[in-house]
């Protein structure tokens, strides 16, 4: 191949790069732009419940995300489909919002009942479908971790479709809140009869290939190098506080309903949504990667903590305020004292009880590592003898750190060296 040949190949991928790189910065301003409309079509519609339709803005934060890994990384897929995931969503929401204005707020806005199908959830499911298939099974390099799971990500493909199918063009029970009474124009006749069968075949079959998609993850990990390990792990540890937001939600819902937990679901969701795209970022653009074992520890450490001192402060007051009942006959507020004082005691205590019991449970080699160089510091505050010190501390070296040579050189008058294979 000649020179010319070449240098016209690379321009032309070059010219690619930079198209797709503008094309992504351009879907992540389109997702902002709509957001905004979004946002004045929500005051505009004066809704009873404004919260239930901020809820899917939070998905701006995962197609802004996407959209800077798309430009910076164009060749990895992972970007375009966490941009996919957030626009999908922000249309969804955006389409919701204009049916509404047009349909019962403005009925003389055109468009209103195009709109209406476009917001009936179907968008919404491409991109649950993208987060929950595709990016578990291409993460973090945008390839399958072998052409086996081709199988994977074609019933991904076509179980989404037919979702999608089932969606948009039958009269389901899912519709948009606040117009109950309009119907889906665009009903293929044909497909209502077997809307139902196929709803539940798509149901049985997500489970199985999201199953399937996190199977795959997992045996990428484990076959991976160690900076590829790094990068599933901001991936998971992101994941990880999505899921127990969620099934914090679900819990609360199903049990005690607290009405300041339902407050806080909102919030925590967006932080979760948009933790995902940005571990993923820091992952695909290899940024900090070391710190992921720090953040883990932290959120093992204070996740606990939290959990286990909310406890003891509920059943604390609970049983003080049933002690102050049966004692004086009425409830006191020393109770909540009492209470919030025994766990300003108990804060830092049982802090460091957690700390030492994650480390030896979690980071067993890092707490090792801690522990002998505690004892060799406290060594060396009694210890004399230079050649027993010098084999103490080669011994240390090399149960930390485990290099292939140790050489220690030591100046004594004269210029003596020992050497540890």
């Amino acid at each position: 191949m000649s020179r010319e040949v070449i240098r016209k190949d690379v321009m032309s991928r070059d010219g690619m790069s930079g198209f797709r790189s503008v094309l992504a910065l351009a879907l992540g301003g389109l997702a902002l732009v709509l957001t905004l409309i979004t946002a004045q079509l929500i005051a505009l519609n004066h809704l009873a419940r404004p919260g239930d339709a901020v809820y899917p803005l939070g998905f701006v934060g995962l197609a802004l995300v996407g959209a800077f890994v798309a430009a910076y990384r164009p060749h990895n897929v992972i970007g375009w489909l966490f941009c996919l995931a957030g626009l999908t969503n922000i249309v969804d929401d955006a389409a919701q919002q204009y049916a509404v204005y047009a349909l019962r707020a403005h009925p003389s806005a055109p468009g209103g009942i195009f709109m209406f199908w476009l917001g009936q959830g179907w968008l919404a499911s491409v991109g649950w479908g993208t987060m929950g298939f595709f990016i578990p099974l291409l993460f973090p390099t945008g390839r399958l971790l072998s052409p086996r799971w081709r199988a994977a990500a074609i019933l991904g493909v076509a179980s989404l479709g037919t979702q999608v199918l089932v969606q948009a063009f039958t009269q389901g029970t899912d519709t948009i809140s606040y117009l109950p009474s309009v119907g889906n124009p665009y009903i293929i006749p044909a497909l209502q009869p077997l809307s139902a069968t196929l709803a539940g075949v798509v149901r049985f079959s997500d489970v199985g290939i999201m199953i399937a998609c996190i199977v795959s993850l997992v045996l990428r990990y484990r076959r991976a190098g160690h900076v590829e390990r790094l990068q599933i792990k901001w991936f998971a540890y992101a994941a990880g506080i999505l899921a127990a937001m969620i099934a914090a939600s679900i819990l609360n819902s199903a049990t005690v309903n607290n009405a300041f937990i339902n407050g806080l679901g909102d919030p925590l969701f967006f932080v979760a949504i948009t933790l995902l795209p940005l571990s993923a970022a820091v992952a695909i653009m290899k940024y900090r990667l070391y710190d992921i074992d720090v953040f883990i520890n932290r959120t093992l450490v204070y996740g606990s903590l939290t959990i286990s001192l909310a406890a003891v402060y509920i059943l604390g007051v609970i049983g003080l305020q049933a002690l102050f009942r049966a004692v004086t006959g009425q409830s006191s507020d020393l109770a909540i004292a009492i209470a919030t004082l025994s766990i300003a005691a108990l804060f830092n205590p049982w802090r460091r009880r957690l700390q030492r019991f994650i480390d030896r449970r979690f980071y067993r080699r890092r707490y090792d590592v801690s522990q002998t160089l505690s004892a060799f510091t406290a060594q060396l505050r009694d210890e004399v003898d230079l050649d027993r010190l010098s084999s103490d501390l080669a011994t240390v070296v090399h149960e930390t750190m485990q290099p292939a040579t140790l050489m220690l050189w030591l100046r004594d008058g004269a210029m003596q060296g020992a050497a540890r294979e």
